[in-house]
């Protein structure tokens, strides 16, 4: 019984250890851009539910519902409420304005009774990635805020 507690214990341990390792090298890549973001004076700031591209075709069926965005001059950032959180955990996403898109879109709604999105496709730590932001009120200033930043529009603009 010690053994297999030891091997239990052990197994643990090292998933742990090498998702945190995971979680500093993939800040260590954004550190640049979230430096430039936390040093841009806040033009807009909101709470936001969030959800993640997982896949091309595959939105996460989960709500992170604790996030705010976070607009400066010419970047923002959605993140968890509690920073030390989402620092630890890899909650945080930051986005070079000019670099990114936010096209007019009703993904991710069939999980959220057609509720309007706002997405945001950009680079995380040199990837591609995809985030789809919604507010129950505020969408029209959530959408002026990232357009006053510098994100690029695709589509006529948002309307909910």
């Amino acid at each position: 019984m010690l053994i297999y507690q030891t091997v239990i214990y052990t197994g643990a341990a090292i998933v742990f250890s090498g998702s945190i390792i995971q979680i500093q090298v993939r800040r260590r890549r954004v550190g640049p851009l979230e430096r430039v973001s936390k040093s841009q004076e806040t033009s807009y700031r909101t709470p936001v539910e969030v959800k993640i591209k997982l896949t091309p075709t595959h939105w996460s069926t989960k709500t992170m519902a604790t996030m705010e965005l976070v607009v400066g001059s010419s970047t923002f950032q959605a993140k968890l409420k509690n920073s030390l959180i989402g620092g630890i955990i890899g909650s945080e996403f930051y986005f070079n304005a000019p670099d990114t898109i936010i096209p007019v879109s009703n993904e991710p709604s069939t999980f959220n009774n057609g509720r309007a999105w706002i997405v945001i496709r950009g680079k995380q730590a040199e990837k591609d990635i995809e985030l789809a932001l919604w507010r129950a009120e505020g969408g029209l200033a959530i959408w002026n805020s990232l357009v006053g930043a510098g994100a690029i529009t695709e589509g006529v603009g948002y309307s909910h």
